[in-house]
């Protein structure tokens, strides 16, 4: 559990580095789609991506330290002391 920010960036690098599913994805495209259709199925994954990536750290940012934004709801809660479990949660 990260109690700062250097904590949880870490562990979700290391995370990403050990959940790498782009290729078997990209190999799962090649092997469902018709040579017609594989180049625009592969831009779209590429925008599936970017979108991703966006809306993810977008998400993360938001649900970043819930007790500093809600502190009436959530004082002297495991998120204060944990301020970056949330959007931990959320991602995996």
């Amino acid at each position: 559990l990260c109690t700062n920010f250097e904590q949880a960036m870490a562990i979700r690098f290391v995370a990403g580095l050990l959940s790498s599913n782009s290729a078997v994805a990209r190999a799962a495209m090649r092997d469902i789609t018709t040579e017609a259709d594989r180049t625009r199925c592969f831009s779209l994954m590429g925008v599936a991506y970017g979108v991703g990536f966006f809306i993810g750290s977008s998400i993360g940012g938001i649900l970043s330290r819930p007790g500093e934004v809600l502190p009436t709801l959530l004082a002297g809660t495991f998120f204060v002391k944990y301020p970056y479990l949330l959007p931990c949660l959320t991602s995996t």
